[in-house]
């Protein structure tokens, strides 16, 4: 319960990884958090928060942040179309990729796909949100990337439904004429007041296709139904879903699958 003007230490738990349930309690630790409808899990070692030692370690101290997103194909949604694009010049100095162009994307989805495959219309589609994508992924976009990019208001060849939350913000720089597509996945849906409509929450990219346009990618009524589906699952007992996801995550851990055949060869 939040009282105002309190406050207090978020829920820990002690995991020796040292020993040989360790990944198990883990796994348990982590499965709960996602059936208790939560972010995820922060790891951060047993030590002191200051260190005075002379004797530094690398990467002592740093925490790491785990979501279900980050494993496997957790928190998929599918493919979107990426419209457009802006660069920040302070952004660009976390890349130092020579001839950066873009540090933001702007993705969305189509809203008249059927007029466009018959007749030929022009494509119009519904700006969602603005991902960035890391350093390898954003090295392959400037080398494979055939976007054709014009200055944003310049651009007629596609028609833009920008949300207030976006309008209100940056605005893109350049519109793609060929759109990139963005294999895009995200912790859960939310709905912005200033939009209207679901969105993903964290979108991050997973993947980067050449080998689509964006007429492979998710439409606005597809994402939607997507949203409601997610937000309306019924949610199984507590024992159920824990022991559902734990399986999962053993699933997603080669180590725990290697373990398995080997077992089985043996026996």
């Amino acid at each position: 319960m939040c009282r105002t003007g309190h406050a207090e230490l978020v829920h820990r738990q002690v995991i020796d990884l040292s020993l040989r349930q360790g990944a198990s309690d883990l796994r348990r630790a982590f499965a709960e958090s996602i059936t208790h409808r939560e972010e995820g899990l922060v790891l951060k070692p047993d030590d002191p928060y200051f260190d005075f030692s002379k004797d530094k370690r690398s990467f002592a101290g740093c925490p790491i942040k785990l979501k279900k997103e980050y494993i496997g194909n957790f928190g998929d949604v599918g493919d979107f179309a990426v419209i457009g694009a802006r660069y920040d010049p302070v952004k660009a100095q976390e890349y130092n990729v020579p001839g950066l162009k873009w540090t933001h994307f702007y993705y969305g989805c189509l809203t008249n796909k059927e007029d466009v495959q018959r007749h030929q219309t022009k494509p119009k589609f519904m700006v969602v949100d603005t991902v960035e994508v890391n350093t390898t992924m954003m090295k392959t976009v400037l080398i494979h990337g055939n976007t054709l990019e014009i200055p944003f208001l310049e651009n007629a060849c596609l028609e833009l439904q920008i949300p207030p939350r976006i309008a209100s913000d940056k605005l893109p720089t350049v519109i793609f004429r060929e759109p990139l597509v963005f294999d895009i996945r995200c912790f859960s849906f939310d709905k912005p007041g200033n939009t209207g409509f679901w969105i993903p929450r964290f979108p991050q990219v997973s993947k980067v296709h050449f080998d689509r346009t964006f007429m492979d990618t998710m439409t606005f009524i597809e994402l939607q139904a997507a949203a409601e589906e997610a937000k309306n699952m019924p949610i199984m007992e507590d024992s159920q879903e824990l022991l559902h996801w734990i399986s999962l995550l053993e699933g997603a851990d080669p180590r725990v699958q290697n373990i398995s055949t080997l077992e089985h060869c043996v026996s």
